[in-house]
């Protein structure tokens, strides 16, 4: 079964997305905080992160890098923000980031994205 992480400031955020995601059949784990996200991936082997947090990603931590060298495969990662400053969203890409989308969500395109991306993994 395909795993998903979802890690969000704002836990209405998080619900809402649970369930949005819900139909796709994928088991959805949500972690409360940044620290318990990044404990959860070092832990456990997802296909995909869903993720409001841009900390990871920008502040020099190599998380991504640290999930590269994991014996477990890399989850695609997904950064759903309102950042629009073009300097930071090339620092998100750069640092491993697979894909950006911009608050507000078109929930249908999310799904759509999801499913291709799920589908997509061995």
């Amino acid at each position: 079964m395909r795993k998903i992480l979802l890690a969000f400031p704002s836990p209405i955020a998080a619900e809402s997305l649970s369930l949005v995601l819900g139909t796709l059949g994928a088991q959805i784990i949500v972690a409360a905080s940044a620290r318990a996200m990044v404990e959860e991936l070092m832990a456990d082997s997802y296909s995909l992160l869903l993720t409001g947090y841009l900390a990871p990603f920008m502040c020099g931590d190599d998380l991504v890098d640290r999930l590269s060298r994991r014996s477990a495969p890399r989850p695609t990662i997904f950064v759903i923000s309102h950042l629009r400053c073009e300097h930071s969203l090339l620092s998100l890409y750069e640092s491993g980031v697979d894909q950006f989308l911009s608050f507000p969500l078109s929930p249908p395109r999310l799904l759509r994205k999801v499913a291709e991306e799920l589908s997509s993994r061995p």
